[in-house]
């Protein structure tokens, strides 16, 4: 660690004291000195400074400031962050800093490390304790009472009371029903929108059943098909609460939904009162998709390319959405697609042994590419698109490493 004295004043690279109540942004004249012998040396002062005042605002010496942010700040273009920031790191004055994960090792976020900080010795005593060490910042100033947080505490109660009691809103005496306007909102299920008829009745006295545990009492119900499909034997009297009733019409709506169970949906029941108990059958949709979630057709998708998406998310903080695994699939495509021969000096097509010939090398060799390219801010799962810019980036590059136009087969130079 280097250390400079003077009078009383210290500079260190691994640590920072910020008060940001009076403490004034002070850049030593070291560090002052040495900007100054550069090119553009308005520019980098001005965007160490922006750096130092982020740091002290987020109380932290490694500090979230991506290149839009900071842009905007100063009212400077991208590229023109991007050029002075490059210049910083080779000051040594700033430096690109990668966060992962301790048990997972995967990258949980890029921050800027802020460097060559001056502060008092006599206020080093006061350093606080449980200092943020990646851009989280502590409120500043007086902790007054939140009125949110009282608000929040009531609404949480009247909540949990809803939950537990059915109000007087949702009883057969109301003409309204919040669980029929719930599913009226859906646009691929047939609506009820009158409460005057027998159907929308009928709808809302079977919630208010099913509220009181009451709901199979005097129904006749196909014992069989409950056992198979492992409903437990408790939920014949269960109280259901509001947002368990909720949850439940949003799963029934997905049987509705391209890509769900069943494939032939002109065989569902299109009124709602049907699909919560059918007295022909005494089977009840409802309860199915409460004891057993719909899922996707996707998931059977996803689980085709689990092992490259794996590679994606152990090395970045990722969900395995519906964006990623089709990405990974265009990216296996796109593999496929590899145009693998060339022509020689003389114009004969020969066969050229490519060292990406399966997609699992493929998507390592990205991996290892953008491990390298510190100048990206934010990563997402549209970068493992085959027509995002910096896959086309780095199908340049290994292009060139290889000799030969990975989409055109044509040798280069």
């Amino acid at each position: 660690m280097s250390k400079y004295k003077r009078r009383s004043s210290i500079i260190e690279e691994d640590s920072i004291l910020i008060d940001i109540k009076d403490e004034p942004i002070v850049i030593s004249k070291v560090t002052s000195d040495l900007i100054l012998k550069q090119d553009h040396p308005s520019d980098l002062m001005a965007l160490y400074w922006f750096y130092y005042y982020t740091a002290k605002w987020q109380q932290t010496k490694k500090i979230k400031s991506t290149t839009g942010y900071t842009a905007k700040g100063l009212k400077w273009s991208d590229q023109k962050v991007r050029d002075r920031k490059q210049q910083l790191i080779k000051l040594g004055l700033i430096d690109n800093v990668t966060a992962r994960d301790k048990n997972t090792n995967r990258i949980t976020g890029h921050y800027i490390l802020v460097k060559f900080i001056w502060w008092d010795k006599e206020k080093i005593e006061s350093h606080p304790h449980g200092f943020p060490e990646y851009g989280k910042s502590h409120s500043v100033g007086n902790h007054r009472a939140n009125a949110l947080s009282t608000n929040r505490l009531n609404a949480l109660k009247t909540n949990s009371k809803k939950d537990s009691k059915e109000s007087l809103s949702d009883s057969s005496e109301s003409p309204k029903s919040i669980y029929l306007e719930k599913w009226n909102s859906f646009q691929s299920t047939q609506s009820h929108n009158s409460p005057n008829t027998k159907t929308y009745k009928k709808a809302r006295q079977y919630f208010f059943q099913l509220v009181r545990g009451t709901f199979w009492q005097n129904k006749v119900l196909d014992e069989d098909w409950w056992k198979r499909c492992k409903i437990p034997q408790s939920w014949k009297t269960k109280r259901w609460p509001r947002s368990k009733l909720l949850e439940g019409l949003e799963s029934l709506e997905k049987l509705f939904l391209e890509g769900y169970w069943p494939p032939d949906k002109s065989k569902l029941p299109r009124d709602l009162p049907s699909l919560l108990y059918n007295s022909n059958t005494g089977k009840s949709f409802f309860f199915q998709v409460l004891n057993d979630i719909p899922e996707s057709n996707q998931n059977k998708f996803r689980d085709k390319y689990s092992k490259l998406t794996k590679l994606i998310t152990d090395e970045y903080d990722f969900e395995i959405s519906r964006d990623l695994v089709f990405n990974v699939s265009d990216l296996v495509e796109f593999n496929k697609s590899l145009n693998r021969s060339g022509r020689n000096g003389s114009g004969k097509y020969v066969e050229r042994k490519l060292p990406l010939k399966n997609p699992e090398r493929l998507v390592k060799s990205y991996l290892r590419f953008l491990e390298f390219q510190d100048w990206i801010e934010e990563y997402n799962v549209k970068m493992f698109n085959p027509k995002h810019k910096i896959f086309k980036m780095w199908i340049k590059d290994e292009s060139k490493d290889i000799g030969v136009d990975m989409i055109t087969g044509k040798l280069l130079g």
